[in-house]
Parts: structure tokens; sequence; C-alpha cells
């Protein structure tokens, strides 16, 4: 029995065929003190009755009777949490075996509100970009970092540093008192952009001190063909008409803003932009750096999304700061779209590796969560000084050597 209570929540609409097997990954924690609290967005599938059909009093429903955007959906489903510490993961997601036990035991040897991970990668064979399907990547590097919140915030705003590093709630499990004493101080609701995960890693990491950050992956982050956020970043093209992906983009389009771009830093300008609306904060991002960021972002689209999503700029300048010409604009970001090439196997640069799902008779993020539970059973967080540690624990040919000999398949 654990010391601490966890709430996982699973906000999902109409996906109940990957919905199953995120659920599989759930039930299989040796875990006493958890709940699985599934929050469903007005389905009209046959979700309850897949949620229904695991026997398990962990488990957990709830509907609110209504569709909602992703935002409120999220919301609804944080008035309802209970226990100590809490995570959201996707409806194609995943956690690994036993990561529930080690993060108690993180938790109860360190007095931290929150311990964020790299997450291992996994595409299904559904994903909306051809070349993405089957892909494995497993980040090899078991170090622990001690962060400051604010530090962080500062880094991402100068963009030095990437959202998912800081403790969001997406790859995090966070204390509940925590969040209610934001809640407290800012009122409600407490995720107010259009991207809720990425708002909660900033509003989180103004009010936390000292956070725990490992590189030890603890969930599998699933990337389906019903993806919200692939959808976003790949944009319209990528969905083939998918009403429900044009559903959940228009919603994005929210907070007196009526456009949308397919910009990961556009989600993180847009998720600043509402925390210094919130908490008064004036000038808090530059707008023309973050216009620069996201322009240089869209060179690498393809060209129709390139080509509408500069133009989508172009009718907001004010709002983006920009006082170029299309003209210039196009001339100072061409488009160079290629498609991408993926590495396999030992990637040094990144210590991870880099697979062909199909290759392990990977066919779902519970099979992916099975593979990399076992590739990684003996590996524990490294929370060891940071001036003891080596560059790169896993950075040796035991391990390589015993992966070859125990997974490799031709």
């Amino acid at each position: 029995m654990g010391a601490n209570h966890y709430t996982v929540v699973i906000p999902t609409r109409e996906h109940a065929d990957t919905l199953y097997y995120t659920l599989k990954t759930c039930v299989n924690q040796d875990y006493d003190k958890l709940t699985i609290l599934v929050c469903d967005n007005n389905s009209q599938d046959n979700t309850k009755e897949i949620v229904e059909s695991f026997k398990d009093s962990r488990i957990f429903y709830i509907n609110p009777g209504e569709r909602l955007s992703m935002s409120e959906n999220w919301e609804f489903a944080l008035d309802h949490v209970c226990g100590d510490f809490v995570t959201f993961i996707g409806d194609d997601d995943g956690l690994l075996m036993g990561s529930i036990n080690m993060v108690d035991k993180l938790f109860s040897e360190n007095n931290y509100e929150a311990i964020t991970w790299k997450k291992i990668e996994y595409c299904w064979s559904s994903h909306i970009i051809f070349d993405y399907r089957n892909l494995l990547k497993i980040s090899l590097d078991n170090r622990c970092f001690v962060f400051n919140g604010k530090k962080k915030i500062n880094e991402l705003i100068k963009g030095i540093e990437a959202y998912n590093r800081l403790p969001c709630i997406y790859n995090s499990f966070v204390k509940i008192k925590l969040i209610e004493r934001i809640k407290e101080k800012y009122g409600s609701p407490f995720f107010r952009s259009l991207s809720p995960d990425i708002y909660s890693s900033i509003a989180i990491a103004h009010n936390i001190n000292e956070y725990l950050y490992t590189n030890r992956p603890l969930s599998v982050n699933g990337a389906s063909g019903h993806s919200n956020g692939t959808s976003f970043i790949h944009g319209t093209e990528a969905n083939n008409g998918n009403n429900e992906k044009l559903t959940f983009l228009k919603e994005f389009t929210q907070h007196k803003k009526k456009f949308q771009i397919s910009s990961i830093n556009y989600a993180v300008m847009d998720s600043l932009l509402a925390f210094e609306e919130k908490t008064g904060k004036k000038n808090l991002i530059n707008r023309p750096f973050w216009a620069n960021r996201i322009l240089k972002e869209l060179q690498d689209k393809e060209p129709d999304l390139y080509l509408n999503s500069v133009k989508q700029i172009m009718l907001n300048k004010e709002f983006f700061g920009v006082e170029s010409t299309f003209e210039n604009i196009i001339s100072k970001y061409p488009n160079h779209y290629r498609p991408m090439i993926i590495q396999k196997g030992y990637l040094r640069n990144n210590n991870e590796l880099s697979l062909d799902a199909r290759n392990y008779d990977i066919l779902n993020v519970f099979d992916a969560s099975i593979f990399c539970s076992k590739l990684l059973q003996d590996i524990k967080p490294d929370v060891t000084p940071e001036t003891k540690k080596s560059s790169s624990f896993f950075k040796n040919s035991i391990f390589l050597s015993k992966f070859h000999r125990h997974f490799l398949k031709d």
C-alpha cells in the first residue's frame, strides 16, 4: 500500500477503440490507492460500455451531459479529482507498468509538489502522417534534475526551454492542494487557454518553488488518428476532411481570437498571453519575438498550410506585432518543406532508441507500454546529486548488447 492517493484523469470523446488500451495500462498498475477517472465528453459511441467492461473498482466514469470544448472538459474533470496527486493522460496514451509505485517512492523520499517526466513517443498505425506510423522512441536516460519553477518560465519566455519540461499536468503528477491554491489565488477556471496542458505548465511553475524532473519515462505519449494535438500541429491538410478534427480546431479559436495557426509556438504564446491576462502581468512576452519563432516553425510545414498560416498572421498583424508586408515575410521566411527522414536505431545524440514498433509485435499503446516497461524494468530514476552524475547512464555497450539479445528482431 502506497503512502499517497493518485488520480489519473482520461478525458475522452468518441475514441472507444484507443481508450480500451489506455485503460488496460491503467488497471495494470499494482497500486490500490489509485483513482482512474474517465471524463467522457458526451460521446455517442460505445465509450461508456468500454469503461464498464473493466471490472475494476478504481475506475470512475463521469459525463458532463453536453459537448464541451477541450479546456472545459478538462475543467469538468478537474472538479471531480480526489486524493493527493493528479495527472492527465490522453485516450490513446498509456502508463508504464509500476509507474505509480515509482512516482510514489519519489514523492515519499523527496518533498516536492510536482514530479515531471520525459514521455515515450508512440505513433499508432492510424497516425495522420503516414511516415510517422508505428514509430516508437524511448529515452534511455534516467537522470533527475531539480528545477526552479519561475526560472523555467523565464526560459520558456525566452524560447530556450520547452513547455513539457515545466510541471505540465499532462506529463506530471501534481499535488492537488497546489492546484486548489492556484484556483483560490486566481479564481476558476484553472485551465484558461486554447491548450490546457501548456497553460497548466505555466500556472503550476509560477506557483511552485522547486519540482523534480526525470528523463526516465513513466508514460507513453500515444499519437493516433484521433489525437487532437497532432491534428492541431499538422493542420487540417492532414485530416482528410475529418469533421471531428475540424470541430476541435474551431474550438481552439477562443479568448477573443478568431483564428488558429498550426504551430506549437503559437499555442505556447497563447498560453503565456492568457496567463498574462489573468495575473495582470503586463508585457510578459515579446510578441514580435514569438511571431518570429512561429514563422520559423511554419517554414517546415506543407506548402498550403504554410501559406494559409502566414496569411492568418498578416490578417492579425497588430496581435503579433508584425510590420512587414506579406511579400517580405515570404522572402524572409521561405517555405522549405521536405518529408521528414526518420532515423531508426540508437540515436546517440539524444540517447534514445528509435524503433519500428511492428518489428516487436506492438499494435497499440498497451503493447508499447509492456514492451517499454520490460526494457526499462531494472532502471530507476537517478536522484544522486548533480555533481556525481555521468553525462548519460545508458551510453554503454552492456545495455545495448542486452537490448539486441533480448528484443531485436530482423
